[in-house]
């Protein structure tokens, strides 16, 4: 990554699909760009194709993750390994091959090369500008969060736990190797696949608030597979980590810079690491039931 950007401010959102509608020849190179504020991509394809190839993106992530992060533990647990070293090395594993490796596979598969597929997410040092939105979507997630819960847990049962909460409270040693886990792996990973992949995807046929808005609800709903509870407490919590989902993707299409909502989504879910460690598991666990993670 460079401080550059390869796209045209000017041309708008439509200038982040450039490389990939060539690609895939949805567009000829001499057709003049779409206006700014409407869909580029293919506008014969139906919603139904679209929401679908972006749900099973989404899901195969999620799969491949769980398969990797199962095989890398017993691996790690046959050859006697330190449970630390084995919790970290099955989740970045998992999530490099599930997440970024399912991504860049499509994205190749679609006829992109590196610098397109680079081009394609926005991938590029922040600006000093957009490093003032990485603090702002961070105060707007917490804030966000803080309210939802306090009305939905009025009506709403508890919310389930997440195992990565769990294994910090049961285990406060191995939360500097979490931290750096969140933005080593799995805040660039996860909005490698929901943000720069699922929801690029949709943009692709829908304008941008229903895009934002689906790429939300597959973000949270697939974080069932991390939830420790009853299925009462697995809905609840999806419902929580919704309107996450939804800040992340508002900064992304904001800034079309994929490390916004990657440093954004990071820092949300130290914070709340370093609680534990700071705070004890008893002051950690309220942290986590007010303000839920989205790792």
């Amino acid at each position: 990554m460079d401080g550059s950007s390869d796209r045209d401010p000017a041309k708008g959102d439509a200038s982040r699909f450039e490389d990939a509608k060539r690609a895939v020849h949805r567009v000829d190179a001499a057709t003049a760009e779409p206006p700014d504020g409407t869909a580029p991509g293919n506008p014969d394809e139906s919603l139904l194709r679209t929401v679908g190839v972006s749900a099973a993106l989404g899901v195969g992530g999620i799969a491949v993750l769980g398969v990797v992060s199962l095989a890398v533990g017993l691996l790690g647990a046959a050859a006697g390994l330190a449970f630390g070293t084995v919790l970290v090395a099955s989740l970045a594993l998992g999530q490099y091959v599930g997440f970024i490796g399912l991504g860049t596979a499509y994205l190749r598969g679609r006829g992109l090369d590196w610098r397109g597929i680079r081009s394609y997410l926005g991938l590029r040092v922040p600006s000093l500008r957009e490093v003032g939105v990485v603090v702002g979507g961070y105060l707007l997630l917490i804030a966000t969060l803080l309210a939802l819960a306090a009305v939905a847990l009025r009506v709403l049962p508890e919310p389930a736990s997440n195992q990565g909460a769990e294994v910090a409270m049961d285990n406060p040693e191995l939360v500097p190797a979490l931290v750096a886990t969140m933005f080593l792996v799995v805040g660039p990973a996860e909005e490698f696949l929901f943000r720069g992949v699922v929801q690029n995807r949709l943009r692709e046929r829908l304008s941008a608030v229903p895009a934002v808005a689906v790429a939300g609800v597959l973000f949270a709903a697939v974080h069932v597979i991390s939830a420790v509870g009853d299925p009462a407490a697995v809905g609840t919590l999806v419902v929580l980590l919704v309107p996450a989902g939804l800040v992340l993707g508002a900064v992304y299409e904001y800034t079309g810079n994929l490390v916004v909502p990657w440093l954004v989504h990071s820092t949300h879910n130290s914070v709340l690491l370093t609680a534990i460690l700071v705070g004890g598991p008893e002051q950690g666990a309220a942290v986590l039931f007010a303000v839920p993670g989205v790792a």
